[in-house]
């Protein structure tokens, strides 16, 4: 008990430690916002301002902005739409539940987003239940809509964010790759069709990474699209890099099962089987240099790191013919075939152009090589 307790302490310390930055976003916004249309508009007491704000820059994993104008727009048709819904139909709790039921409904058709329906059901069911007035309505509309746009600025202005974590995530990705290699190179090895088994697990099993990865470059394209404080430079060579990572995970999945296939079949000789082992470690040690590349902070030092890397898979490339392992199978053939595409993804994801990639390879009919 006194162990879980500790955890829990420790797990609660790194949340509210991590969430300063947004906390502090969070206050000010809400209390200038309120402040703005107290005493720039002459708003009496505008909660739904303060409302609005907070709701929009709550802690979520969520498109910010996105979520802000769900919120803005939510708030404000919610209010606006409640008070002349109840104008027009009178005020009670059968027809609060009649407008808050249409308004979900309604919400529903509008938008998936459940926070836009929420919004617009939750001022909807205030107005409705409190009554007001056009002058009022009007009023607390434009409240939510100051709230709402308050936050994008706040979301547009603020600093907040490392810029440094979609790297970060492609340098993962680019680890992962790197890792099924190295446990295909140690499953030809030791001629061991279950290490292969094992690396086709592992490739697998990096689905939720590529997810992950995918929607931290989705945010931070967000943020560099709406925020001056973030860099937009670079942000097409991340994209364009996690998604020939993506592929070429996937390739490495054919490779893996089909390397299972060619082990059981003693499909490679046993100085073909070394030599594709060796190739396969060389190739794993430069798509970890890839990652380290990726992951580097400096963008000119990282620039030219992804330049020694694409010259390096460049000459990797030109070893990738069956003949040169001396493979004389078809199984053992197509096993390194099937390697070429997972290549070109590896230097397009570098920084090579698809035909430059594909140029370097040897051409399958050359048996020896070009």
């Amino acid at each position: 008990m006194v162990e879980k307790f500790q955890r829990y302490v420790r797990s609660g310390l790194v949340r509210s430690r991590s969430s300063l930055g947004q906390a502090l976003l969070m206050a000010l916004c809400a209390v200038l916002a309120y402040l703005f249309a107290e005493r720039v508009l002459g708003h009496p007491a505008p909660i739904f301002t303060a409302t609005s704000a907070l709701i929009a820059l709550q802690f979520s994993s969520d498109l910010r902005s996105r979520r802000v104008l769900e919120v803005a727009i939510g708030c404000t048709l919610g209010v606006a739409g409640g008070g002349l819904f109840t104008l027009l139909l009178g005020q009670g709790p059968a027809q609060s539940v009649l407008i808050v039921f249409a308004f979900v409904v309604v919400a529903r058709f509008l938008d998936k987003g459940a926070v836009f329906a929420t919004q617009m059901a939750i001022q909807a069911v205030l107005a409705s239940m409190r009554g007001t007035t056009l002058e009022g309505i009007l009023d607390t509309s434009i409240d939510a809509a100051v709230g709402g746009g308050c936050a994008l600025l706040f979301t547009a202005l603020a600093p907040l964010g490392r810029h440094g974590l979609p790297r970060q995530a492609i340098a993962g990705l680019a680890g992962e790759l790197s890792a099924v290699l190295r446990q295909c190179a140690a499953a030809l090895e030791a001629n061991d069709s279950t290490l292969a088994w094992h690396a086709l697990v592992r490739a697998r099993s990096s689905q939720s990474a590529i997810n992950e990865t995918a929607a931290v470059l989705a945010r931070a394209h967000e943020a560099a699209i709406l925020s001056p404080f973030r860099r937009r430079a670079g942000m097409d060579l991340l994209l364009a890099a996690a998604g020939k990572l993506d592929l070429g995970l996937r390739n490495s999945r054919v490779f893996s099962r089909r390397l299972t296939y060619a082990i059981n079949n003693a499909a490679l000789s046993e100085a073909a089987a070394g030599g594709l082992a060796g190739f396969l470690a060389v190739l794993a040690g430069q798509v970890g240099a890839l990652a380290d590349a990726f992951a580097e902070a400096d963008a000119g030092r990282r620039d030219a790191r992804l330049a020694r890397c694409r010259g390096s898979l460049v000459q990797l490339a030109g070893r990738l013919a069956p003949g040169d392992f001396g493979a004389t199978t078809l199984e053992g053939q197509a096993l390194i075939v099937v390697l070429r595409p997972l290549l070109v993804d590896v230097m397009e994801a570098a920084g090579s152009s698809h035909g430059s990639a594909e140029a370097a390879l040897p051409r399958i009919s050359d048996p020896v090589g070009r």
